[in-house]
């Protein structure tokens, strides 16, 4: 067992729709208020708002490639628990490897608990097919849908339940219910409800809050965009999904509405939830203590069926101008370079998957293509070669697009050689998949 320390290693997993994104970003923006309260949301190697950094980490085998970093983090946070609780956020734990990563994080320390919140299975589901849909990820119907989600993530929450309880104890789980009418604390909102889960009631002028939702298709645009999914290389194309979603949440009935539209027959919704009654009752029992094994308050599956259902011939003349869109701004995009490039030879700064993203997506004469791993040099990527910086001796013959993830780090490198920024150097970010250029 790891390090077992005073304070506590507050781990929040979800489960996935369970309004996690605006949590992580209240817990961001918050992070000085909440260390005043003795709580620390540590942003260091998180992304974006996501601090479970570590999770990631294990997740994509980073263990084995940069172990360093691991031990790294880990004794960053231990030095922080020495003076604070520490929440880390990810809800993805609850969709991967759970047993695994609990596991691994209680060997690291021992003090650790665990916060999660169930949804209704039925909403659930439906917000995790828009979801993917919205995201390109997805094609089918949410019967379709329906039949793999045991694969994606299981709706089954007592199993989930019982693994987390043999890694860290009933004692050191939370179990909370993401319903409006079940929200605790003096504002009962999420957020709230979140601070009351941890054992505060502070003063909420203290707190920036900024209350957004995770922005759902609706009707028909969500009918065109599980059309549009369908084009071969749509759903590894962020540019295609930005500039999508931008143009059907800006149409009325495209995005977030006061509107309540659900994708079940009412017959199906209380068939769907049927085979959860038992397990739910269970768990409202054994986690939260409800003799009357009510889990959901809400128990409303008279939600209106969406009738929007594109035809055969919609949905090709959605593809079709799928298909002209990204030819035409696939050309923007080309001649953009070029005309900044105004005859230089084109490079790359950063030998990932980034870079090849973009080779394959756009046709560019790149000359070469600049990566500061030693281990690449004199490999190729899609015909070019890959070089160290060194190796570059006129860095002004050339145009650079900066096209790894940490594009800062790159700039200052670039800058440190006395080239400037949309002179000398872009970063491929800005120029293929801004939204302010959409």
């Amino acid at each position: 067992m790891g390090q077992n320390e005073g304070h506590v290693l507050l781990l929040h997993i979800g489960t996935p729709k369970t309004g996690t994104t605006v949590l992580q970003k209240f817990l961001s923006d918050n992070a000085d208020v909440l260390e005043a309260y003795g709580w620390q949301y540590p942003k260091e190697n998180a992304l974006g708002d996501k601090n479970g950094v570590l999770f990631y980490d294990v997740y994509e085998e980073k263990l084995n490639q940069e172990p360093g970093h691991w031990d790294a983090v880990w004794s960053g946070l231990r030095e922080k628990l020495k003076k604070n609780h520490v929440i880390l956020s990810s809800e993805n734990i609850y969709d991967w490897d759970m047993e695994r990563l609990l596991r691994l994080a209680k060997r690291e320390y021992g003090n650790l608990k665990v916060l999660i919140y169930l949804r209704r299975q039925d909403l659930y589901l439906e917000s995790y097919w828009n979801q993917w849909v919205k995201l390109g990820h997805f094609t089918g119907s949410l019967a379709e849908f329906e039949e793999g989600f045991e694969e994606l993530s299981s709706a089954h929450y007592l199993k989930k339940l019982e693994l987390i309880c043999d890694v860290v104890g009933k004692e050191n789980l939370t179990v909370r219910v993401f319903e409006k009418g079940q929200w605790k604390g003096k504002r009962n909102d999420l957020f709230s409800d979140f601070l009351d889960a941890v054992g505060l009631d502070p003063d909420w002028s203290q707190f920036r809050i900024e209350d957004r939702a995770n922005e759902r298709l609706f009707g028909n645009f969500l009918e065109l965009k599980r059309a549009i999914n369908r084009l071969p290389g749509f759903d590894k194309n962020p540019m295609y999904q930005q500039y999508v979603m931008q143009l059907c949440q800006n149409r009325p009935g495209g995005g977030i509405s006061g509107k309540k539209e659900g994708y079940f027959s009412r017959e199906g919704r209380e068939r769907y939830l049927a085979q959860f009654e038992e397990e739910n009752r269970v768990i409202a029992r054994t986690f939260l203590h409800r003799e009357d094994g009510i889990l959901f308050y809400d128990g409303n599956t008279d939600i209106p069926q969406s009738q929007s259902e594109a035809s055969s011939l919609e949905a090709d003349m959605a593809r079709l101008f799928a298909l002209m869109l990204d030819r035409e701004v696939n050309r923007l995009k080309e001649n953009s370079v070029h005309m900044a490039s105004r005859g230089r030879k084109i490079a790359f700064f950063g030998a990932g998957a980034y870079c090849r993203q973009i080779l394959r997506a756009y046709h560019l004469n790149v000359s070469v293509i600049i990566d500061n791993d030693r281990g690449k040099r004199g490999t190729e990527i899609l015909g070019v070669p890959v070089v160290l910086p060194e190796e570059i001796l006129d860095w002004r013959a050339y145009l650079i697009l900066i096209t790894c993830g940490n594009a800062g780090s790159v700039e200052e490198e670039l800058m440190a050689r006395g080239l400037q920024k949309w002179e000398h150097y872009l970063t491929a970010q800005e120029v293929f998949f801004s939204e302010s250029i959409l």
